[in-house]
């Protein structure tokens, strides 16, 4: 689809291991230099009225391939924020480092969403029976290559299954067993956490980007193999404010403000005030729940601080 903010910084989090605030902040300088449009936005549709020749034009360019002759046919998404269209490139940018990936990473998905055909894959699956034991197995290979050609950032690998027939027999090589145990969930990367947060309604396109390095530079976290890990600031701090009350860590109260101003904006609520004065109105309790255990919640510092 069309790239959205929150498309493009989970998807250059994982190609450049790099913050989304950083990236950001890269993406906004290629913006005022004109080489890309506004990069915050949440709209992944293009207008009726879009300019696709001249964005094909300056990609191919600045991509160093030639023009593309076929009309556009572009995939759209659902999201329209009727403020910026989805971020698309507006020059051809020949510099180098991480301006030059992100600028050819928006380039070269703006042309495989539009100008090129859809990728195929087909999907194998085979079923053994050994000695009345059922084994399954799958593969696959992608049998055309479409958007692919320009935009291979997330590249299935082919996996293929030998070619087999009902009947055909196979050598047993080995059998093993295995003693393993469950293991948790792998931390989330700074992509999952951007989606985990796009998800629950915390923050918007503009602001998500900050939050994973925030939370950082406070010492509520810290990234280790470019997974987020609690630190004891940061487990110590969520427990005591879980003990004061739930609604001060769980993802609604902060998604409900965010409803709300949506619903403003699509104008399903009308009456501004009363809206505003319910939200405060749950601050304002919890703040003051807070200031409460104000002694509690200053000592979390110190705690860690020991701990550690």
């Amino acid at each position: 689809m069309p790239t959205r903010t929150d498309d493009a910084l989970k998807d250059l989090s994982r190609i450049t291991k790099i913050s989304a605030y950083k990236i950001l902040q890269v993406m906004e300088e290629l913006y005022s230099s004109g080489y890309i449009s506004y990069p915050r936005t949440d709209t992944n549709r293009y207008a009726n009225n879009f300019n696709f020749a001249h964005a094909m034009m300056v990609a191919c360019k600045g991509l160093g391939m030639g023009y593309i002759s076929k009309s556009p046919m572009p995939r759209n998404g659902s999201k329209d924020d009727n403020a910026h269209p989805p971020i698309y490139p507006t020059g051809s940018y020949n510099g180098s480092g991480i301006a030059r990936v992100v600028w050819e990473y928006i380039a070269r998905r703006f042309l495989a969403n539009a100008y090129y055909d859809n990728a195929a894959m087909l999907i194998n699956n085979a079923k053994l029976t050994l000695n009345g034991v059922e084994l399954n197995a799958k593969g696959s290979k992608i049998t055309d290559q479409g958007f692919f050609k320009i935009y291979d950032y997330f590249k299935p690998i082919d996996d293929i299954l030998p070619r087999m027939s009902i009947g055909d027999k196979v050598k047993v090589i080995d059998v093993m067993l295995v003693k393993d145990k469950t293991e948790p969930p792998s931390r989330l990367s700074e992509s999952d956490l951007l989606d985990m947060m796009e998800r629950y309604g915390i923050g918007t396109d503009a602001t998500r980007a900050e939050f994973p390095s925030l939370i950082i530079k406070r010492g509520y976290a810290k990234k280790v193999n470019n997974r987020f890990r609690p630190t004891g600031l940061g487990l110590a701090l969520i427990n005591t404010l879980e003990g004061i009350d739930a609604r001060l860590v769980k993802a609604d109260t902060r998604a409900m403000v965010e409803d709300t101003m949506s619903m403003i904006e699509k104008g399903k609520i009308d009456d501004y005030k009363n809206a505003l004065d319910d939200t405060i109105s749950i601050y304002s309790k919890l703040l003051s729940l807070c200031k409460e255990r104000l002694e509690i919640i200053s000592s979390i510092g110190k705690v860690d601080h020991e701990a550690n």
